[in-house]
């Protein structure tokens, strides 16, 4: 593989979507930042150009490229946390999954409302949380279960959050998972904590009790 200059000539065709995104994000990685793309090789979200890393050569002019630092794909959507801890998502839309306050679904990748500070991302069901650089966790989407950990539920349509909420009570989260219906966090201590669906006793707390609040997982 050669480092450098990526252009419409080297890729063979025109890419204006997630897939040269992708193609970037390896590249970037690989050549250590070292690679520019040439105008119409950008892959652009609704919000503005989605690229990696140095800058982009686009008719004489140079603009600074967002590096992919995490990505998680849920049941029907993916979001991807940039260099700059901003967060975009594309896909399935109808619970708020996108995190954009809509309910429309994407088939290019759009911001998630209001993070500026995202480190790590994980998708599950049909939610998607990430970790913030302070060590609190944020969600948003599908929560007829708790799974966004905030204390609610949303037993009526659209049976989601479409704009991201504070999980209770985590200030030093260093990693989050999701699973279908539940959402489980690593703390700095060690300890883990749980939240969400738990009727076959997912959250590790010795009950199969539902919780909408993070509870301790026994053992840690």
């Amino acid at each position: 593989m050669r480092c450098g200059r990526f252009d419409r000539n080297r890729a063979g065709h025109n890419l204006f979507d997630v897939r040269a995104f992708i193609v970037l994000t390896l590249l970037a990685t690989a050549c250590g930042g070292n690679v520019q793309v040439s105008a119409g090789m950008v892959a652009a979200g609704a919000s503005g150009t989605l690229a990696l890393g140095g800058s982009v050569s686009t008719g004489g002019t140079s603009s600074t490229l967002l590096v992919a630092k995490s990505i998680a794909a849920g049941d029907g959507e993916t979001c991807v946390v940039l260099s700059r801890g901003t967060v975009q998502c594309w896909g399935n839309n109808a619970w708020g999954g996108l995190g954009n306050d809509t309910t429309t679904d994407s088939s290019v990748p759009v911001s998630v409302t209001g993070i500026t500070n995202a480190v790590a991302v994980a998708g599950g069901g049909s939610h998607t949380c990430v970790v913030l650089s302070g060590g609190t966790i944020q969600c948003w989407g599908y929560n007829q279960d708790g799974q966004l950990g905030n204390g609610t539920t949303n037993a009526v349509a659209p049976f989601g959050i479409p704009t991201p909420v504070t999980v209770s009570g985590i200030t030093n989260a260093i990693a989050v998972a999701g699973g279908a219906t539940h959402t489980c966090a690593l703390l700095s201590g060690g300890t883990v904590q749980c939240w969400g669906a738990n009727g076959d006793g997912e959250l590790g707390n010795g009950t199969t009790t539902d919780s909408s609040v993070p509870v301790t997982v026994v053992g840690f």
